[in-house]
């Protein structure tokens, strides 16, 4: 397919008033004098127009970009400029010789990247550096402990956090109580009341869930430790790579 060119506007920058004045005209008398009339001085306001036109030809593109200085005509009052306008300042002050080799500019670029392809050189300062040993073993270690704490959150998810520091004082009055039904349980005996439940069956509950929860618990550190020592012992990156929780 032929290359089809888009014209776009970045910016205009604000409009100033611009001075032009004609080169002076000699004229060479018969007498052997001259006369030099000054040439004639013009205004008009203008402004500096940041423009981009891009090409393609449905697979290759290209784009060229400059600023121009364009004469410069105000919009209605309350309304912006509008692209068509703008692209025609550019276009008008470049002349059809102007807009022509911006076209032949872009489909140079198009043939070249047709004919081959640009590849971007490889930075070697940007290559990142190979991790030694140490390094992964760290960075596994840490991944590990990191997914063994929230494999223990999930162990107490459901629970307020001040609720599972009043565990440790359940566990032992439970046991105490287990042991001798006269012995003191001020915080079951509150939690049973407040509950509706007897001591009895609270002091039960609690020691069959922190069973449960040494058990649970006691699996993840167990794993963790497991773990952390399997990379200690790794002598390649390969190795420690592959230990994963």
């Amino acid at each position: 397919m032929p290359n089809t060119y888009s014209w776009q506007i970045d910016a205009v920058d604000a409009p100033y008033t611009q001075t032009n004045t004609a080169p002076a005209t000699v004229t060479h008398n018969e007498d052997g004098t001259t006369t030099t009339t000054p040439g004639a001085t013009t205004t008009q306001t203008a402004c500096n127009v940041h423009w981009r036109c891009n090409g393609t030809d449905g697979t290759h593109n290209a784009s060229v970009y400059a600023t121009l200085v364009t004469p410069y005509t105000a919009p209605a009052a309350g309304v912006g400029l509008a692209l068509s306008d703008v692209v025609g300042w550019v276009q008008t002050a470049m002349g059809t010789a102007g807009v022509a080799a911006v076209e032949a500019n872009l489909d140079s670029q198009i043939a070249a990247a047709a004919a081959a392809p640009a590849v971007a050189p490889a930075l070697a300062w940007m290559v990142p550096p190979v991790p030694t040993l140490a390094q992964v073993q760290a960075g596994q270690s840490e991944a590990i402990v990191n997914a063994a704490q929230a494999a223990l959150q999930a162990v107490v998810a459901g629970y307020p956090d001040l609720e599972v520091a009043t565990w440790p004082q359940q566990y032992a009055e439970a046991q105490a109580y287990t042991a001798s039904s006269t012995a003191s349980t001020p915080m079951l005996s509150a939690i049973a009341t407040a509950s509706g439940q007897t001591v009895a069956a609270l002091a039960a509950g609690v020691i069959a869930k922190a069973a449960a929860y040494q058990a649970a618990s006691g699996a993840i550190v167990g794993k963790r430790i497991a773990l952390l020592a399997q990379i200690a012992a790794t002598t390649t990156t390969t190795a420690a790579l592959a230990i994963n929780w």
